[in-house]
């Protein structure tokens, strides 16, 4: 939970809003992609572990934060509701379970271009 406090903090950073916006669920996706556990923190309440409790409110009012600046420069859309970000934790990890089945196989990644050829 708290590399998830420290990404929001490294997006807010950021001076470009819609950068920092992007760069936020970028972040936060990877980590889902690391870590199959952390979809699951981001979707559970610690009442008895008030320092979790903190850092998860933390990181929410700052995900807030990320979107009221997106709009205000106006590279959001206004009409943009503000999910939870386990909302959309929830959503990936459903889609790929329900997915899988009919996933094609993985590829490997194309080689890097030869340097002059472009």
């Amino acid at each position: 939970m708290r590399a998830y406090v420290q990404a929001t903090d490294a997006a807010l950073a950021d001076p470009e809003a819609c950068h920092g916006f992007t760069g936020h669920i970028e972040t936060v996706c990877a980590m889902q992609a690391a870590d199959r556990g952390f979809a699951d923190i981001l979707t559970m309440n610690f009442p008895g572990a008030p320092e979790l409790e903190t850092y998860h409110a933390q990181a929410y009012e700052g995900f807030l934060e990320l979107i009221g600046r997106a709009k205000t420069s106006g590279q959001l859309r206004e009409d943009f509701t503000s999910p939870r970000p386990a909302a959309y934790c929830r959503t990936r990890r459903k889609t790929l379970r329900c997915t899988r089945p009919c996933a094609a196989p993985a590829r490997a990644p194309p080689p890097p271009p030869v340097a002059g050829s472009a």
